[in-house]
């Protein structure tokens, strides 16, 4: 999906396309090609996780054309904690600094339950 640089070419800052795309497939390359080293070993960090989560996110809004409050959380969280890949307009780099001040105060839950919880009362109103 979004691990092709070309994909992530208007997301991203220009020139990190690769590097954001290899961070994206190193999982996926490990267990590809293991047949041919069947001794390489690869690095679990449950952080990677979130790039795959952001990921199909992304690709959620891009196909259904709309996000749930907790897409809306994973994509927030996932850039106050990657701002250096993405390009943002003005007024989003001064709410992405709110965000991190905010979200900097509570753990990952915390930030989520806070999130959805606001996202569901704006939606019944």
């Amino acid at each position: 999906m979004l691990a092709e640089p070309e994909s992530l070419k208007g997301i991203v800052i220009p020139g990190k396309e690769i590097e954001l795309s290899r961070m994206m497939s190193k999982a996926e390359n490990f267990f590809k090609h293991a047949d041919r080293d069947p001794e390489e070993v690869i690095d679990f960090h449950p952080e990677a996780n979130e790039h795959i989560i952001w990921e199909a996110c992304i690709k959620y809004a891009e196909l259904a054309g709309e996000q749930t409050p907790g897409m809306q959380a994973m994509n927030l969280w996932f850039q106050v904690r990657h701002p250096e890949v993405f390009t943002f307009e003005e007024w989003r780099k001064d709410r992405l600094k709110q965000a991190q001040l905010w979200m900097k105060t509570m753990t990952k839950g915390q930030f989520y339950k806070e999130f959805i919880g606001v996202a569901l009362l704006r939606g019944r109103k």
